[in-house]
C-alpha cells in the first residue's frame, strides 16, 4: 500500500493534466489501491475493517490532491470543489466509530462532514455537466420527469417506511430521508449523463462509475432502515464506498479529465425514441404502484399525489413540447421540399425557369394549337468579355438584371427561362418578331458595371415555329440553330429557322473538324499582297492573307474560314498561327533588307480581341524577332468591331501603347463609321473595296470618298484604298489625298514578300 502512495508522488511538469501515459497509470494506481482495500477488508478480521477503510479513502484523497496541484486552469476549479468533498467524506469516516462510541448514541458530527462531502460532490458533478454543454429543455423535463418517478419510489419504498417506524428519534429519520434525497440528485446527474450520446472518455466512465457505487452503499443502508432484509454482512456495506472513492480518484488523475470538463467538447443528446422509454418507465411507477402499495397514511396519500402530479405535468409538457417540434418540422420539411421543387424547377442565379422546366412548358404547350407556338432562343452579344475582365460576380449581376428586364418585356401567357450561361429561351403565341423586338428594347439600357462604366448589350435571336410533330428538345434546337446563324452573320439581330440553315450548319460543322485537323498542316498557308504609295508608288508594306486548301472541301474562302473558327473555339490557335508566320516572314525579309523595312498588315479577329491574351502574345512574338513594333499594323474590321465590346476596343488601344499600329478595315460597310473613328482612334483607316467602281474607271461616290480620307487624316491617320485594279482609280484615290493604295494592279496575293523593283513595276 506504500508503495501505491508512492507511485502518486512521481514528479510531473506542471501546467497539464498529469500528461501522457505516466498521468494514467497513476490513476489506475489510484483505483488499484482502493480495490486492494476492498479485497483485505473482505480477507482480514473485522477489527482491520475500518483502518482499510480509512487507508482507502486517504490513496482517494491524495490521488484527487495529486490531479489538483498537477491539473490545468481547466480542471482545477472543477478538483478544488472535489477534493473538498472528498475530504469531508474522509472526515465523516473517520470520525463515525468514535463518534458512536462516546454515548453509545450518535450525535450527528459524522452525518454532517458527510452530507458536506455529499453537497461538495453535487457541486463538482453539476458544474462538470454545465461547463460542455447545457441540456436543451427537452433533455431537462425528461431527467426531472425520471427524477420525480425515482423520488416516489423512494418515498414508497425506502423513507416512509422509516418514518412510520417506532423508536426513532426525528433526527434520525432527517438523517435516512436526506441520504436518500441526496441519492435521488446524484441519480438525476446519472439520468443526464445517460442521455448524453457523446463519446465517452475514461474520465467519464470513472465518474459515473463512483456515483452509482455510491448509490449503491446509500440505497444499503436506506433499505436496512426501512426494515428489509439485507443477506450481505454490516461489515461490507461500506465497501460500496471504497471502490466509488477509488473511481473518484483514479478520475481526478486521469488525463482525459481535462477534455470531459472542457467546454469546447461538443455534446449530443440520444435519440428521442430512447428518452421517450425512459419517460413510459416514469408515468408507470404513479400507475402502478397504487396496485401493488396502497397508501397508508395522509402523508403518505399526499406525497404520492404532489410526486405523481409532478410526473404527469412533466411528462404532458413534454408532449406539448413534441409536438411543437413535430409541427415544426413538419413546417420545415414542407419549406425544405418548396426549395427543393424551386432548385430542381428553378434557375439558381436568376429564378428564372431552367431548362428542364421550359422544356416541359414548351412540351405541354404543345399538345394545344401548335402552328401558334413560336420559341425565340436569345443569345447576349458580348457577354463574355464582362466575366473575362470584371469577373463572374459582375457578370452574374447583369445576368440578373436582363432576366428582371426581359421579364418585364413579357406578355400574358409567355415563358421565359434561363437555358445557359448568357442563353435565353422563350415561348409564345404571339407575334414572334414582336417578341424579339421587346427583348431587344430591354437591352437598349446601358448596365453599369460601376459607377463610371455603362455597358450596353445586344442578343443574337433565332425563331423557330412549331409547324410538325417535332417535340421541345428538337423546337430549341431549331431556334438555336438560328440563333448562330445571326451570330455567324453580324450578330445583334433576329433569325428564323429554315431547312436551309440546318443544312448550313451542318456545313459548318463539318468545315469546322476539317479546320480542326488542318491546324499544323500544310493545308493552310499564307499570302502576302504588297500596298504602295499612292504617289511614289513604291512598296511601303504587306498585308498577310490566310488560305486553306481542303483536300476534302476544296479551296475554302477566308471569311468562311474565319467565320467557322469564330464559332468554335479554334480562332485563338488559327490567329496565333497567322501572327507567328506574317512575322516570321517579315523578320526574315527586314534581315535580307534593312535599310527600308516594310510593315506587315495581319487581319485580326474580333473575338481575339475580346481575350487581352494577345497583348502579351503579340509583345512576347515582336521581341522574339527583334522587330520593330510599329512595323505591325493589326487589321480590325469595321462590322467585327461593330459587334465587339469595349473589351476589344481596350485591347486594341493596349496594343498602340505598346507601339503597334490599328488598322480599322472595310471602312464604310459598317453602321456608325464615325463612332467607330472616335472610340478606335485608329492609326490606318483602310477604305473598303465597295467605294472603287466596278467598271474600273472611277470611284463610286467621289464626295464621300473625299469625306472619308478628309476625317481619317483629321485624326492623323494613314488612309489606304483597297480593291485598286486600274491606274485611273490609282490615280484619282492619290488626287483626292489617299495616302496608300492596295489591289490587283499593285500586285496579287503571292507566297513571298515582293521586293520593291518587282512591286514598282508592277504599276510603273
Amino acid at each position: 500500500m506504500a508503495a501505491s502512495v508512492a507511485a502518486l508522488s512521481v514528479p510531473r511538469r506542471r501546467g497539464a493534466h498529469a500528461p501522457g501515459p505516466r498521468g494514467a497509470v497513476s490513476s489506475w494506481v489510484v483505483l488499484g489501491a482502493a480495490v486492494a482495500c476492498a479485497l483485505l477488508v473482505v480477507v482480514l478480521p473485522p477489527r482491520w475493517a475500518p483502518a482499510l477503510y480509512v487507508l482507502g479513502g486517504l490513496v482517494s484523497l491524495t490521488g484527487t490532491v495529486r490531479g489538483l496541484v498537477l491539473g490545468s486552469s481547466i480542471t482545477r476549479p472543477y478538483l478544488a470543489v472535489f477534493a473538498a468533498a472528498g475530504a469531508s467524506f474522509l472526515v465523516g469516516i473517520v470520525v463515525r466509530p468514535s463518534d458512536a462510541l462516546s454515548s453509545g448514541q450518535a450525535t450527528g458530527i459524522a452525518d454532517v462532514f458527510t452530507f458536506a462531502g455529499y453537497v461538495g460532490l453535487l457541486v463538482f458533478l453539476t458544474r462538470m455537466l454545465r461547463s460542455s454543454s447545457s441540456a436543451p429543455a427537452a433533455v431537462v423535463l425528461d431527467v426531472v420527469a425520471v427524477t420525480c418517478g425515482a423520488s416516489l419510489l423512494a418515498w414508497v419504498l425506502l423513507v416512509h417506511p422509516v418514518l412510520e417506524r417506532t423508536g426513532r428519534t426525528a433526527v434520525e429519520d432527517v438523517r435516512s430521508a436526506a441520504y436518500v434525497a441526496a441519492d435521488v440528485l446524484i441519480l438525476a446527474v446519472v439520468v443526464q449523463m445517460a442521455f448524453r450520446r457523446t463519446a465517452l472518455v475514461p474520465a467519464s466512465l470513472l465518474s459515473g462509475g463512483g456515483m452509482l457505487a455510491l448509490l449503491g452503499g446509500d440505497l444499503t443502508y436506506a433499505a436496512y432502515d426501512a426494515g428489509w432484509s439485507i443477506a450481505v454482512p454490516e461489515r461490507y456495506w461500506p465497501l460500496a464506498y471504497l471502490l466509488g472513492f477509488g473511481l473518484f480518484g483514479a478520475m481526478a488523475l486521469h488525463p482525459s479529465l481535462g477534455r470531459f470538463v472542457s467546454s469546447d467538447r461538443s455534446v449530443s443528446w440520444s435519440s428521442e425514441r430512447a428518452r421517450f422509454g425512459m419517460l413510459l418507465v416514469a408515468l408507470a411507477v404513479p400507475v402502478l404502484l397504487p396496485l401493488v402499495h396502497a397508501p397508508e397514511d395522509e402523508t403518505d396519500q399526499l406525497f404520492r399525489v404532489v410526486s405523481s402530479g409532478l410526473v404527469v405535468a412533466t411528462v404532458f409538457i413534454r408532449l406539448v413540447m413534441t409536438a411543437g417540434q413535430l409541427s415544426e418540422a413538419a413546417r420545415r420539411l414542407g419549406v425544405a421540399e418548396q426549395v427543393s421543387r424551386t432548385r430542381a424547377e428553378r434557375d439558381s442565379l436568376t429564378g428564372l425557369l431552367n431548362r428542364r422546366t421550359v422544356l416541359q412548358c414548351i412540351d405541354e404547350q404543345l399538345g394545344g394549337d401548335r402552328a401558334q407556338q413560336h420559341v425565340l432562343y436569345v443569345d447576349l452579344d458580348g457577354f463574355k468579355p464582362i466575366n473575362d475582365t470584371w469577373g463572374h460576380a459582375h457578370g452574374d449581376a447583369v445576368l440578373v438584371t436582363v432576366a428582371a428586364r426581359f421579364e418585364s418585356a413579357l406578355l400574358d401567357g409567355e415563358v421565359l427561362g434561363r437555358v445557359g450561361g448568357d442563353e435565353f429561351v422563350v415561348l409564345t403565341d404571339r407575334d414572334p418578331h414582336a417578341a424579339a423586338g421587346r427583348l431587344r428594347s430591354a437591352l437598349v439600357e446601358p448596365f453599369m458595371l460601376d459607377r463610371v462604366s455603362p455597358r450596353t448589350l445586344t442578343a443574337s435571336i433565332g425563331l423557330a415555329r412549331a409547324d410538325g410533330d417535332e417535340d421541345a428538345e428538337a423546337l430549341v434546337q431549331r431556334a438555336d440553330m438560328a440563333m448562330y446563324s445571326v451570330k455567324n452573320a453580324h450578330r445583334d439581330g433576329v433569325a428564323t429557322f429554315t431547312v436551309q440553315m440546318h443544312e448550313a450548319i451542318a456545313d459548318r460543322q463539318r468545315m469546322i473538324e476539317e479546320l480542326r485537323g488542318a491546324l499544323g498542316t500544310d493545308q493552310l498557308f499564307l499570302l502576302f499582297q504588297p500596298i504602295v504609295d499612292a504617289a511614289s508608288r513604291s512598296v511601303r508594306g504587306y498585308e498577310a492573307l490566310l488560305r486553306w486548301r481542303s483536300p476534302v472541301l476544296g479551296a475554302v474562302p477566308p471569311d468562311q474560314v474565319v467565320a467557322a473558327a469564330e464559332s468554335s473555339n479554334l480562332m485563338g490557335s488559327l490567329g496565333a498561327w497567322i501572327l507567328e508566320r506574317s512575322l516570321d516572314e517579315l523578320a526574315a525579309h527586314v534581315q535580307d533588307e534593312p535599310s527600308d523595312p516594310p510593315f506587315m498588315s495581319i487581319n485580326v479577329s474580333a473575338r481575339q480581341l475580346e481575350d487581352d491574351s494577345i497583348v502579351a502574345l503579340v509583345r512576347r512574338l515582336v521581341a522574339e524577332r527583334d522587330l520593330d513594333p510599329g512595323l505591325v499594323w493589326l487589321e480590325l474590321s469595321e462590322t467585327a468591331s461593330l459587334a465587339g465590346s469595349s473589351q476589344a476596343v481596350a485591347v486594341a488601344h493596349e496594343l498602340r501603347t505598346a507601339g503597334l499600329r490599328i488598322a480599322l478595315d472595310d471602312f464604310g460597310t459598317g453602321y456608325a463609321a464615325l463612332t467607330h473613328l472616335r472610340r478606335l482612334r485608329p492609326d490606318v483607316v483602310k477604305i473598303d473595296r465597295s467605294f472603287v467602281s466596278g467598271d474600273g474607271e472611277g470611284l463610286t461616290d467621289e464626295a464621300v470618298t473625299t469625306a472619308v480620307i478628309a476625317m481619317s487624316h483629321a485624326i492623323g491617320a494613314t488612309v489606304v484604298g483597297e480593291g485598286v485594279e486600274t491606274r485611273e482609280q490609282a490615280d484619282l484615290l492619290g488626287l483626292l489625298g489617299c495616302d496608300l493604295v492596295q489591289g490587283y494592279l499593285v500586285g496579287r496575293p503571292a507566297a513571298g514578300l515582293t521586293t520593291p523593283v518587282a512591286a514598282a513595276e508592277a504599276v510603273a
